[in-house]
């Protein structure tokens, strides 16, 4: 495969194809731009990423995508999020996409490469005819869609005119009225012109430009550099429009996430968070999606007291917005069970999560990304409690669903694979633990990548399965390597950098190199102890190993 499937052009996927050129591109740039009006790729991303090879090829090659006015008339309730995170209103952004957005991207994504533009320069100058209201070389040149045109671009001249008319018609106070109406309508499409020029002009002269050769000063353009690219000078492209900053920046945020930068993450959420606090104020559903993410975030950073902080306030500005029962309360509800699982309240940690798997099992239903979330986290309690029993039939179940759900690429899937590794490992089922272990690490370090917290786990687990084999070496290798990379890319502190140092000083023990699992036991107590407190599992572990440890010197174990 050449890229990822959902931005794979028909040439690329028919894989024998000598001369794929430049058209090709354009497919991948109107892909993205379907994306940045809709919220989705025009074929859905994660069917293609589970699809087999010849059914990637049957839809990219042979099925039509939906126009993406049309698509968004499909979104139902979700529609209303998708125009709020880009600064409208459900029926201003389809209005705004319905005619020549759509036949630009439809242009831009035809099969036959032929009927497509002739080059990125090309697609860019025909979005810069629509942000400058002239003709664009995709749509129907007819006469109404002419005079359409010039309506839009001699606006004032246009309602000048009616106005007067309407005054003759109807009378001075029938126009006065009218006159009123018109300027609020007026002022109101001039905002959405303002948004909807600055995000073309980003699309076109950041997003687009930044893949030219002449900018980009290479050929292989990676999804780190634009993501770079684009993030670069942000606060001036937006100066006039920081709502459209914060959507641009909130996307970037997600999208360096995924990727496992979370330092970079970090600083695109906080910056969506301070324009929203200060245009909408904290009690804004956006806001508290801004609040939610930056919580994720510094938990995902290993900040856990300052995550709580922002975690607790977008939980109880939604609970009061948005009700107890509403998908975002309980996605809040959920997040703040897992910083506690994996921070310095466990106790209070098992509470919320087993409080969120219910709420969403009830309210959202099974199948519900919350859910599977949520009880992700209740089988990591039965687990860490050694409640193998209940935690068995709970993960097998939601790993099936997950998988047949969200795909096996997805996070949340792959936290349910690595804990039914757990599972068939504590059963002694050694080879399916390992099986499902290995694919566990496989799709981690192609889908995420080597330093993702995701990988780590996998690699982790498979290193520990190993273990439980007697396979040291293999063992050793896994489980320091995901040590190691924990602390460079998460920080020693870590709840995760602490279980694979445990794991590894384990080994060590079982290896009879006393001296190395001494040094990662006495070390890693102290940090748990500070990080996440007397009474964490991690810490109680840890403590065993330190009497172990002081009974072999000699020495009285320290409580």
């Amino acid at each position: 495969l050449i890229g990822p499937p959902a931005y794979m052009s028909p040439e690329q996927a028919q894989f024998s194809e000598p001369d794929i050129d430049t058209r090709s591109d354009v497919y991948s740039l109107g892909v993205l731009l379907y994306e940045l009006l809709t919220g989705v790729t025009p074929f859905d991303a994660e069917k293609l990423r589970k699809a087999a090879y010849h059914e990637i090829q049957r839809t990219v090659r042979e099925e039509e995508p939906l126009k993406p006015s049309t698509r968004l008339s499909t979104m139902g309730e979700k529609l209303t999020s998708v125009a709020e995170s880009r600064g409208t209103k459900p029926a201003q952004l389809s209005r705004l996409v319905r005619g020549d957005l759509d036949w630009i991207v439809m242009k831009s994504l035809e099969k036959d490469r032929a009927l497509r533009y002739d080059s990125a320069s090309a697609f860019a100058d025909d979005v810069k005819r629509y942000a400058n209201r002239e003709p664009v070389l995709a749509g129907p040149h007819d006469f109404m869609y002419r005079a359409r045109r010039f309506i839009r671009r001699r606006a004032r001249l246009v309602a000048v005119s009616m106005v007067v008319a309407v005054a003759i018609t109807t009378g001075l106070a029938i126009s006065a009225v009218m006159y009123v109406r018109a300027e609020r309508a007026r002022a109101a499409m001039a905002v959405s012109r303002i948004e909807a020029a600055n995000m073309t002009d980003f699309l076109v002269n950041d997003l687009l430009a930044a893949v030219y050769p002449e900018n980009a000063k290479k050929s292989d353009v990676t999804v780190r550099y634009l993501l770079a690219s684009v993030s670069r000078g942000l606060g001036d492209r937006f100066a006039n429009s920081p709502l459209s900053e914060a959507m641009v920046s909130e996307e970037l945020g997600f999208a360096y996430q995924k990727m496992g930068d979370f330092e970079e993450a970090g600083i695109h959420f906080e910056r969506a968070l301070e324009i929203r606090r200060e245009l909408l104020g904290d009690e804004d559903p956006i806001t508290l999606r801004s609040l939610n993410n930056v919580g994720q975030i510094y938990f995902e950073q290993g900040r856990y007291d300052e995550a709580a902080g922002f975690l607790v306030q977008a939980l109880e500005g939604r609970r009061k917005v948005l009700g107890p029962e509403d998908p975002d309360t309980i996605e809040s509800l959920c997040n703040l069970g897992i910083l506690h699982l994996w921070g310095a309240d466990w106790d209070r940690g098992t509470k919320v999560i087993s409080e969120a798997a219910e709420l969403g099992s009830r309210v959202l239903g099974e199948e519900h990304l919350v859910t599977l979330k949520a009880v992700a986290g209740l089988v990591k309690v039965h687990i860490t409690e050694h409640r193998i029993s209940e935690a068995e039939p709970l993960v097998i179940r939601s790993y099936e669903t997950s998988s047949r759900v969200l795909g096996d690429e997805h996070e949340i899937t792959l936290y349910l694979m690595d804990f039914l590794v757990w599972v068939h490992t504590a059963r002694g089922r050694h080879e399916l633990a390992e099986e499902l272990g290995t694919k566990a690490v496989t799709i981690g370090r192609d889908i995420f990548g080597e330093k993702h917290p995701a990988t780590m786990f996998a690699t982790s687990n498979l290193g520990y399965l190993y273990m439980a084999r007697s396979r040291h070496e293999e063992a050793e290798k896994l489980l320091s390597g995901a040590a190691d990379d924990a602390r460079q890319y998460l920080g020693e502190t870590h709840a995760m950098t602490v279980l694979f140092s445990l794991r590894l000083s384990v080994l060590y023990n079982k290896m009879r190199r006393y001296e190395e699992h001494g040094a990662l036991v006495e070390k890693y107590f102290d940090i748990s102890r500070r990080a996440l407190g007397e009474y964490h599992p991690l810490t109680k572990g840890l403590r065993y190993w330190e009497r172990r440890r002081l009974e072999r010197l000699g020495s009285p174990a320290n409580e």
